[in-house]
């Protein structure tokens, strides 16, 4: 009976031992499953953080061209999403034509902030320029003898017909040797 009863108390350590062990295993395993988990979400809240924080540290930039009015490009440069664009240079000039001069008035749209690649052109206000006419008066006189005049179409009321000269009787205007106004001022060709 000795021997059965030291195999019985050997069973029941062998079978807490083996509960034991169990347990412990079950524990680590759980706590290890726990940390994984824990670990994970870690890794996931770590990622997420990482990935906002790229974005808000990578910055968006816009492409910011400024033309002239013949598409000459005066300026372009990256501006950051949401900043102002600004032309850094002195204001643009065009050269007068013959029938006008200009001056720079703006740009084109108007400048806003930068949320999209955009092309920036100059504007001018035009102002006519006059047309200079000299008026030879083959050795008379008058009260004027040279005039300026904002349109190609010299009318009766912009010519000087006072026009005198000794021993002559004024006869009206010539242009290349053709007869443009009369003596009154009235017109005879275009």
């Amino acid at each position: 009976m000795k021997n059965k009863t030291l195999i019985n108390l050997l069973s029941m350590v062998v079978f807490i031992f083996a509960l034991f062990l169990f347990a412990s295993c079950s524990s680590s395993s759980s706590n290890e499953t726990s940390n994984n988990t824990s670990e994970a979400a870690n890794t996931t809240t770590s990622e997420s953080v990482e990935s906002s924080s790229i974005e808000t540290i990578v910055d968006v930039y816009f492409t910011i061209t400024f033309k002239d009015y013949d598409g000459t490009i005066l300026q372009a440069s990256s501006v950051k999403s949401g900043d102002m664009p600004s032309y850094n240079k002195s204001d643009p000039t065009r050269e007068n034509d013959d029938d006008y001069s200009y001056t720079f008035s703006g740009w084109s749209p108007s400048i806003t902030n930068a949320v999209e690649d955009v092309v920036y052109t100059a504007i001018y206000t035009s102002e006519a320029l006059p047309y200079n006419v000299t008026i030879n008066l083959d050795g008379g006189t008058s009260s004027q003898t040279k005039l300026q005049f904002k349109t190609d179409k010299v009318s009766k009321e912009m010519l000087p017909f006072d026009v005198k000269k000794k021993g002559y009787a004024f006869k009206g205007y010539e242009l290349n040797n053709v007869k443009v106004y009369d003596e009154k001022g009235n017109v005879i060709n275009d």
